[in-house]
């Protein structure tokens, strides 16, 4: 049996702690959203015509400080001799946040609380994400980071479905007691959290920079590389470079994944702007059907710890290229759904069901991408650095930490550009609503080219 200080540093607890606070920030995330418009006019007193900027301000603020947050946690993160406590200051930023926006009189107030808010959310997934590595091996990563994104779908999926009942019938104060509670459950989690034994730390590192040092020697024969992998056929290296050329192709393949998950955030963060108005709109859907068709969207994310696995083992190309083609073309169909019989929204319900499946899918598969890239560039950095290889000033100052970042960074800039392609488009009518579609469609098959050209080694 583990004793208490061996279970509290496992890879499931630690899996389970990450799960949850990602869990608690998508909640609160989303729990605010049904009653910000009611927040701004009554308890803030914002004027009618005004409510709909500053709802629009909130999020924009948000997303900014995501943004910007990215470029100080990687570092935060790596210089972090224990990779747990990063991981619960975050939490302790999400509650001045929470505490801000429910105390708060004024817009301004609400901003400020939903800026620090985005950066806790930064701090939350990187040093969530970099405490998980450190945790676990390579081999069980895809695994354990399918199984925290399920909490980014609880949490979305209970977050609207708690906040606006209880801001409705028992009011501010209730929903203010809600977060603090569910936040108190998150402190002592991430409290009791602990970092792995240094001895057993040391092994894990062991096997992986073996596993390492295997993949980088079957590139190299004679001190050249090989024309059979990693696309190298007229790239020569010596001896004293081999890491040095891997620390690239790692960075290389992580900056297009990156971009890959901008496609995707931008692709759900659009959908989710428009279907809640397209369905009120078209079909007079109530709110709580609304919420019952955006599960569509959320619930798929429950294939994630499969997906993660089999990601781990096979790499992420040709799940990301297949998912991004049917989910182009089910984009590109879904244009064509029109009218306001039953049948039309029998149809449209299934079509959004299969793009959040491959949403789902595409999510879950390119941030195993991200979690393993930063695992090996790690190691291939230190024995780069530890065989004296010139790493030039960019590969020296990306970190492991900041590759992390990443995710938050793609999934902030997405949550930017998805709004920002819907207002552009009258989506609402017939028309508007297969070009909507359409450009979707169109660049998640440009996003599945690209993805072909990606991880083409594993």
């Amino acid at each position: 049996m583990l004793a208490s200080g061996d279970m509290l540093s496992s890879n499931s607890y630690a899996t389970f702690v990450v799960g949850f606070a990602i869990m608690t920030d998508s909640m609160i995330y989303t729990l605010v959203l049904p009653f910000l418009p009611d927040l701004f006019a009554g308890r803030l007193h914002v004027p009618q015509r005004q409510i709909s900027q500053w709802t629009a301000l909130a999020f924009e603020v948000f997303a900014v400080a995501t943004l910007l947050s990215n470029l100080v946690v990687g570092f935060f993160a790596d210089t972090s001799a224990s990779k747990s406590r990063p991981f619960l200051i975050s939490v302790v930023i999400m509650a001045i946040s929470t505490i801000i926006f429910f105390l708060g009189t004024t817009p301004t107030m609400i901003l400020v609380s939903r800026a620090i808010q985005g950066a806790s959310t930064t701090f939350t997934w990187v040093t969530g994400l970099a405490y998980l590595v450190a945790q676990v091996g390579e081999g069980e990563l895809g695994a354990y980071v399918g199984w925290t994104t399920v909490g980014v779908a609880i949490g979305e999926i209970i977050g609207p479905l708690v906040g606006g009942p209880i801001y409705d019938y028992f009011g501010h104060w209730a929903a203010f007691g809600v977060v603090e509670a569910l936040l108190l459950v998150d402190i002592i989690l991430r409290v009791l959290a602990k970092d792995k034994k240094p001895e057993i730390q040391a092994q894990q590192d062991s096997e992986a920079s073996i596993e390492q040092e295997s993949e980088t020697n079957t590139l190299f024969k004679d001190g050249h590389a090989s024309p059979t992998n990693y696309n190298t056929m007229n790239y020569h290296a010596k001896g004293e470079n081999l890491h040095r050329f891997v620390v690239s192709r790692l960075a290389r393949e992580w900056l297009g994944t990156v971009f890959t998950l901008i496609v995707i955030f931008m692709v759900r963060g659009a959908l989710e702007v428009a279907l809640p108005l397209y369905l009120t709109q078209q079909y007079s859907w109530t709110p709580t059907k609304i919420s019952l068709a955006l599960l569509t969207i959320t619930l798929p994310a429950a294939v994630n710890p499969i997906v993660g696995k089999f990601t781990s083992r096979q790499g992420p190309r040709w799940w990301s290229t297949g998912s991004f083609a049917i989910c182009g073309a089910a984009l590109i169909s879904f244009g064509n759904v029109a009218g306001h019989s039953e049948e039309s929204k029998t149809i449209f319900i299934i079509h959004s069901a299969l793009v959040g499946i491959c949403l789902a899918v595409l999510v879950n598969s390119n941030q195993v991408a991200i979690s393993v890239a930063s695992q090996r560039y790690g190691l291939a950095r230190t024995h780069a650095k530890d065989k004296g290889e010139d790493l030039g000033r960019i590969l020296s100052w990306l970190s492991p930490s900041m590759m992390l970042s990443g995710v938050t960074t793609s999934w902030a800039a997405g949550i930017l550009l998805g709004p920002a392609y819907s207002s552009l488009m009258a989506y609402t009518e017939d028309a508007g609503w297969t070009i909507f579609c359409r450009g979707l469609g169109g660049l998640c098959i440009v996003a599945a080219l690209g993805s072909s050209f990606l991880w083409r080694k594993w």
